[in-house]
């Protein structure tokens, strides 16, 4: 076989890989992004319920209904971090703006008071 074929073959097989290699960090890209779009649906929902008054115990078994959440620890994550967390941190955006705060003037407020830590 002669090197020039050899290199030939070598550019082929490095070509397809870099190929497989590029779909494989596609297809995983892919899935993070579905996992985190899920993630932030469910707290986006469980902030919504929690501002209409649902009932913490309905939130389980919404979770159930429409995520397929069959975890009682893994929902008590998702109600943890958007009841007590994301609800209350938007309802003093939502404060914050009515008192005449601009965007930047509340990013500031958060940041200084570590609001989303508190």
């Amino acid at each position: 076989m002669e090197i020039k074929d050899f290199l030939k073959q070598a550019g082929i097989f490095l070509k397809d890989e870099g190929i497989n290699a590029l779909k494989s960090y596609i297809n995983e890209e892919c899935r993070s992004a579905r996992e985190n779009q899920k993630y932030n649906d469910i707290i986006t929902s469980i902030v919504a319920l929690s501002d209409a008054g649902t009932k913490e115990e309905d939130l389980y078994e919404l979770l159930y209904k429409f995520w397929r959440i069959d975890s009682r620890e893994l929902a008590k994550e998702y109600i943890s971090l958007g009841r007590y967390v994301e609800w209350p941190y938007g309802r003093l955006k939502r404060l914050l703006k009515s008192m005449g705060y601009d965007n930047y003037s509340i990013i500031k407020y958060m940041k200084e008071y570590d609001v989303r830590k508190k």
